[in-house]
């Protein structure tokens, strides 16, 4: 997949998101009008099926995302069902959550055990192993998955809850350590979905002032990690496929995490 293509994805996500927190924002329109156009498009599937190895978990992404009932989309999600993809076989566990959430999102029946059961068959829950030992973005999307990026609750017992945000604030703190921008992002999210404030936790804090001096003043992260920012020579195309990634990131969980209740 195009970074273009995989750049509307998160933008389409930020997009749903943005409109259930903020939904009279002016700027929410003009992002909404440009997904519908992106959606609309039959070559967009076909992109996103480019590579067999992963056409359909994104044509599943590309389904749940879509920001109107009707469209293409929905000939991709009937085709999922019928391939058997809403099932569990043959998927790991962290392939399974996605899928569920995915599937969830999308109001599409499917066959996936319930997310306590997921949360329990996760990385996250085997207590066997150290945050050293965890891939950092399983677990934030975990955490996501199960807690809907913070707008449900992810169904962990005190106990567990505490254990993961444990183990998340140490991985926040190695990232902001390394430089590592959108990995922070993403656990900054993923602290807020645990019930922590990233802004009072030791590493959230820090993961905060990380964020603000690599933003520029017009809010793009030039990268995904201090170590492969984007220079002062790169071509506007170069730039995108740097910063995409982590400026969206930082966006979905800023406007997350600063929301105003209803």
């Amino acid at each position: 997949m195009t970074p273009r293509a995989k750049a509307l994805l998160q933008l389409a996500q930020l997009r749903h998101y943005w409109a259930k927190v903020r939904p009279a924002d002016p700027g929410l329109g003009e992002v909404t009008a440009l997904v519908e156009r992106v959606w609309r498009r039959p070559d967009f599937a076909r992109r996103l099926a480019a590579d067999r190895r992963y056409a359909r978990p994104f044509l599943l992404m590309y389904g749940a995302l879509a920001p109107t009932p009707d469209g293409p989309h929905r000939t991709a999600l009937a085709r999922l069902a019928a391939d058997g993809y809403l099932a569990p076989r043959g998927k790991s566990p962290y392939l399974r959550l996605e899928t569920r959430y995915y599937a969830d999102l999308a109001g599409v029946a499917h066959r996936i055990e319930s997310y306590g059961e997921l949360y329990e068959s996760s990385e996250l829950a085997r207590r066997t192993l150290s945050a050293a030992e965890l891939e950092p973005c399983n677990v934030a999307h975990t955490v996501f998955y199960l807690g809907d990026f913070g707008f449900r609750d992810p169904g962990l017992t005190p106990e567990a809850r505490r254990r993961a945000l444990r183990v998340v604030e140490e991985l926040t703190e190695r990232g902001v350590r390394r430089g590592e921008w959108d990995l922070v992002g993403k656990l900054l999210l993923t602290q807020f979905c645990l019930g922590a404030d990233p802004a009072r936790t030791p590493s959230g804090a820090a993961g905060v002032r990380l964020l603000a001096r690599a933003q520029r003043p017009d809010g793009a992260i030039p990268g995904r990690s201090h170590a492969d920012r984007a220079d002062g020579s790169a071509t506007p195309v170069a730039f995108f496929r740097k910063a995409y990634q982590a400026t969206l990131v930082t966006a979905l969980a800023s406007l997350i995490i600063t929301a105003s209740p209803d």
